[in-house]
């Protein structure tokens, strides 16, 4: 995927540093409530952006092997009816997808945020619903076998 036309500032076409890859992707984030930000100041917010397509079947034309730090799927699944959970984002068929995109062994700083930090985790607390977490962590020379960390809050 060539990034320069949505990250012009980035790339070395137009006079920025070296092209720089993508490292953060939030997977279903609806329309970009964030890029309001970008709109709002000018200079600054320039590293986010909203692309519509299935990331189900497309993916691995976006990004390289091993090449995101981050994969955001927040609130993803409302297909609670078993005929629809052919539409799940997150299912085990997907998780080699997943595995390949991202890098290996990363940290990740930033779960307890995950709850109170977006639109949607505000909502569910002001309704006093509940969510689930889980974090999966790539391991090393397994492409598919993941560490999960699941709790309730």
């Amino acid at each position: 995927m060539d990034w320069s036309d949505i990250y012009p500032q980035f790339s070395s076409k137009n006079g920025g540093a070296d092209n720089k890859l993508v490292e953060f992707a939030d997977i279903g984030c609806g329309y970009g409530g964030l890029l309001a930000l970008r709109t709002q100041n000018p200079e600054k917010y320039q590293n986010i952006t909203c692309i519509r397509t299935n990331a189900m079947k497309f993916l691995p034309n976006f990004f390289r092997k091993g090449q995101l730090k981050k994969m955001f799927f927040l609130f993803p699944d409302p297909h609670f009816k078993n005929n629809k959970h052919k539409w799940r984002i997150i299912s085990q068929t997907l998780s080699a997808e997943y595995a390949y995109v991202i890098a290996v062994g990363e940290s990740d700083q930033v779960v307890e945020k995950l709850y109170i930090s977006t639109e949607e985790g505000q909502k569910v607390t002001r309704n006093k619903g509940e969510t689930f977490l889980a974090v999966y962590r790539r391991i090393i020379n397994r492409q598919t076998t993941w560490i999960i960390h699941s709790k309730g809050r």
